[in-house]
């Protein structure tokens, strides 16, 4: 597979450019308190999920956790079949950063795109919560969505629940589908992996040439990594460091790589590692487009277009019907 290391789109270094102007930046953790970081996160993904799709209902709900409730939203697009597929949608954020709030318009984009109904859990987030709170969360919303009687109280089909993540999250949904193979639960349809946070390497190419940006820079990651596995704790874990994790009798993956982006190289060398052990899988780049581009879809068509590549891709494994474009 051909790997490109693209130049960021001028155009959407305009759009940012024109965001930060109001303001509007994503805050780097390393320069300020947690707090005033988050709240400044906050402000700006409400901004890029302000006017996301119509859905035809958002409910919040508590399922049970391993440390308390754990909080979801469940997104059902308008028109979904009868019984619906579903998704588990593990949001980024560095295990530090986002919430219910601030991927609800991310969410309700993935579930118009692909018919299947979002459940997006809010799991617990460092640094209060290192290794392996949101790991253990997910896998709990995992177990409970599942079950015979969440599929029948959301008129969810059992047959077709998939998961996916993005950057954090796709370690997360990278991590459960390993776990999940080995008999920690049933296993997703499929998974999704957009520019997934698999590894703590750094002498890959797209970390060297992209460690300042644009978006996530090598300072950020570090900072993110050193808060889910403080002192190293939990860096020789597959449930914590996917990269470890064996391939074979994997769900079938779609995998999603933006070429200007820290992380590109995650991606490619999973995928060629997925193609060794012949692996089920889908790869698709996002060619000049940075690390959470496709929150940006309201603003920059080209990450619309990513955004819907991921719905397509996600239908197409769950079968179901691409509700808009």
């Amino acid at each position: 597979m051909q790997r490109r290391y693209g130049s960021i789109d001028p155009a959407l270094e305009a759009v940012l450019a024109g965001l930060a102007d109001q303001g509007l930046v994503s805050p780097d953790p390393t320069a300020m308190p947690i707090a005033e970081a988050r709240a400044g996160n906050v402000r700006y993904l409400m901004h890029l999920g302000a006017e996301a799709a119509s859905v035809a209902s958002i409910v919040s709900r508590d399922v049970p956790g391993p440390a308390g409730p754990v909080p979801v939203k469940i997104i059902r697009p308008e028109a979904a079949d009868i019984p619906a597929p579903a998704l588990l949608y593990l949001h980024g954020g560095g295990f530090a950063f986002g919430d219910l709030e601030t991927h609800e318009g991310l969410a309700r984009e993935l579930a118009a795109r692909s018919g299947a109904v979002v459940v997006m859990p809010h799991y617990r987030r460092t640094p209060e919560h290192p290794f392996p709170a949101a790991y253990h969360d997910s896998l709990a919303t995992w177990h409970w969505l599942t079950t015979e009687a969440t599929c029948v109280a959301l008129g969810l089909d059992r047959r077709r629940l998939a998961m996916a993540g993005d950057s954090a999250g796709g370690n997360l949904a990278l991590a459960l589908c390993a776990a999940l193979r080995d008999g920690a639960g049933t296993p997703p349809a499929a998974a999704a992996l957009i520019y997934g946070m698999f590894s703590r390497r750094t002498d890959t190419h797209s970390h060297q040439t992209y460690a300042a940006g644009p978006g996530l820079t090598s300072a950020r990651l570090a900072w993110f990594w050193d808060r889910y596995l403080p002192g190293g704790v939990g860096e020789d874990d597959p449930r914590a460091v996917p990269w470890l994790v064996t391939l074979e009798g994997l769900p079938p993956l779609a995998l999603f790589v933006a070429e200007c982006d820290i992380l590109a190289d995650d991606t490619w060398d999973l995928a060629e590692r997925l193609e060794a052990v012949g692996a089920t899988f889908t790869l698709d780049a996002f060619p000049n487009l940075h690390h959470g581009a496709i929150q940006l879809s309201r603003l920059f068509p080209p990450a619309s277009d990513a955004l819907s590549k991921v719905a397509e891709r996600i239908a197409e494994r769950l079968g179901s019907r691409g509700m808009s474009a």
